[in-house]
């Protein structure tokens, strides 16, 4: 997979976090980008060493970081999120062969990460207060800035999702799928399904992507 067409995601993977993972996912499927996620690579390898080989292989990455507080009483920090954050920005820096990575760090407020994260103070975060229609403003602007390319409007993309969403719940239920519970469905499954499914609806649906087709 290339360098140049890859995005490394750094996320929480738990329920809660879907409707935005989901979001993510289709934007960058749509405009043909490659994910990366460690949650689905092979577990017989080193977790630690995969997630370095996918920074060093992604020119872009999505680090969100908004999961920063506990849920509960006596309940462990988790740091997996900024330490990958960490990783990427290493890389960035001491590698010459990646002074071109392009780094898109998420957040659910405006200054939050001046308690979390103070080491990142001004620096742009992109605020999603905690809305997952968000991603489809702000991955769009992100990619346009980085990659000189114009992407659709937040209204037209919301649109093209909810094509994909009305096919993603049919499906569910017509291979027995609990529809309540379709968010079970593993990740790799899931991104397998929505490129087999979008070429035909851009087909169907007379959709150009000549003005951001990268080469």
């Amino acid at each position: 997979m290339p360098y140049e067409n890859n995005v490394f995601i750094n996320c929480p993977f738990d329920e809660k976090y879907r409707g935005f993972l989901e979001r993510i996912i289709f934007t960058l499927s749509f405009y043909k980008f490659d994910i990366q996620m460690s949650i689905t690579r092979n577990a017989a390898h080193d977790r630690l060493n995969e997630i370095a080989m996918m920074i060093r292989n992604s020119k872009f990455s999505i680090h969100d970081l908004s999961r920063n507080r506990s849920s509960e009483p006596n309940e462990f920090a988790r740091f997996n999120m900024p330490f990958e954050l960490g990783i990427d920005f290493g890389c960035f820096t001491y590698l010459k062969s990646r002074k071109d990575k392009s780094i898109a760090i998420l957040d659910d407020t405006p200054h939050g990460y001046d308690q979390h994260t103070s080491d990142l103070s001004g620096r742009d975060i992109f605020v999603h207060n905690s809305d997952p229609d968000s991603i489809f403003e702000i991955i769009p602007a992100w990619l346009s800035r980085n990659t000189g390319l114009m992407y659709d409007s937040p209204k037209e993309l919301k649109g093209f999702y909810s094509a994909w969403t009305l096919y993603y719940r049919s499906f569910l239920k017509d291979h027995k799928f609990n529809i309540k519970s379709g968010n079970k469905m593993d990740l790799w499954r899931f991104i397998k399904l929505l490129n087999t499914w979008l070429p035909g609806w851009k087909r169907e649906n007379n959709y150009d992507d000549s003005g951001w087709k990268r080469n």
